[in-house]
C-alpha cells in the first residue's frame, strides 16, 4: 500500500512539474501579449492624431467653384459652320480644373467663365 501510494505520489509530481511548466510559459506569452497590446494603442493613438491632421487639413483648404459654359462642337466635323453647337455646362473646384488636361481643339472665344466663393 505504501508503494502504491508512492507510485501515484511519483505520477502526481510529473503533472506538477508540467502544469508548472506550462504556466511559466503561458506567463510568458502573457506578457509579451500584453506589451504588444500596448504598442499597439500607442500606435493606434498616433494614427489618430495622424488623421485629424490630415482631416484638419483638408478642411482649411480654400474652395473656389468656377462655373464654366463652352460651345462644344462634335469631332465629326469638320467644317464648324454647317455645326450645332452643344451648350455645356460644368462645375468645379479649382484643383479639379488645375488637374484637367488642355484640349487644342477648343475655342477659347466661344468660351465664358463666371467665378464664384
Amino acid at each position: 500500500m505504501l508503494e502504491e501510494l508512492n507510485e501515484l505520489s511519483g505520477k502526481e509530481r510529473v503533472k506538477f512539474k508540467a502544469l508548472k511548466k506550462d504556466h511559466e510559459s503561458l506567463t510568458a506569452k502573457y506578457e509579451e501579449l500584453k506589451t504588444s497590446h500596448m504598442m499597439l494603442l500607442v500606435s493606434h493613438e498616433k494614427l489618430e492624431e495622424a488623421h485629424e491632421a490630415l482631416i484638419a487639413s483638408t478642411l482649411i483648404k480654400p474652395k473656389v467653384d468656377i462655373g464654366v459654359t463652352c460651345d462644344i462642337f462634335d469631332d465629326a466635323c469638320l467644317n464648324v459652320e454647317n455645326c450645332i453647337p452643344t451648350k455645356t455646362s460644368i462645375s468645379t473646384s479649382c484643383d479639379d480644373l488645375l488637374a484637367m488636361p488642355c484640349s487644342s481643339t477648343l475655342d477659347i472665344a466661344s468660351c465664358s467663365t463666371n467665378i464664384s466663393s
